[in-house]
């Protein structure tokens, strides 16, 4: 069956009975990993609402894809979705290292209250060659309405940028909710058939 053009939404989470009931953690990231790798292989695209944990789900999948996925395509396999808060608690460093390792293969937007987003990629030697900056560490990030872009160079700047868009988290992760809503035609983001109207919780959406 092809699953071209589709955007499927993907949850999975920690069972605090699974070791008990005799199930390994590398069972649980086997199947997920499978299950990734037959959809992409389908056509369709993942979306994913995890943490920026370098131990967490969100880093299993997309190093499982950028192995698997061969053959690029115009548009990035996993689009992984991080409401503001999540962002805030991630360094600079890390989260630079992160979007270099993703590129080609994960989309990172950001998800603001009021359903705001900013798509973040993050620069390459490559993209550096001829400029002052070559080597250094550095993202974009890309406001799609105003088709608008900051540079972000350090933790200073990242702080500054998220300084521009704080709110309260409850609203930034029921925004977050809305967008993932909105992006999936087969999947319910979060296990929910459909909007509640209740504010998102942190635990809700499997962030810690």
């Amino acid at each position: 069956m092809s699953l071209e053009g589709r955007m499927i939404a993907v949850s999975i989470g920690d069972a605090p009975d699974r070791g008990r009931l005799g199930y390994p953690q590398r069972e649980v990231d086997r199947v997920l990993l499978s299950v990734c790798t037959a959809l992409v292989r389908a056509g369709a695209r993942i979306v994913y609402g995890g943490n920026l944990d370098p131990a967490g789900f969100t880093f299993k999948i997309f190093r499982h894809l950028s192995e698997a996925y061969a053959v690029r395509r115009s548009s990035a396999p996993f689009v992984h979705v991080v409401p503001e808060p999540v962002l805030r608690r991630t360094n600079f460093e890390d989260l630079a290292s992160m979007l270099k390792e993703a590129r080609g293969t994960v989309e990172t937007t950001i998800a603001f209250a009021n359903e705001r987003v900013a798509r973040l990629t993050g620069e390459d030697d490559e993209s550096l060659r001829g400029n002052d900056n070559i080597g250094r560490p550095a993202i974009t990030a890309v406001d799609p309405v105003s088709n608008s872009d900051t540079r972000i160079d350090s933790q200073e700047s990242l702080e500054h940028w998220l300084g521009q868009a704080r709110a309260n988290p409850a609203d930034v992760y029921s925004s977050a909710r809305r967008i993932m809503t909105r992006m999936v035609r087969y999947g319910r983001p979060y296990g929910s058939i459909e909007p509640t109207g209740r504010p998102l919780r942190r635990q809700d959406a499997g962030y810690s």
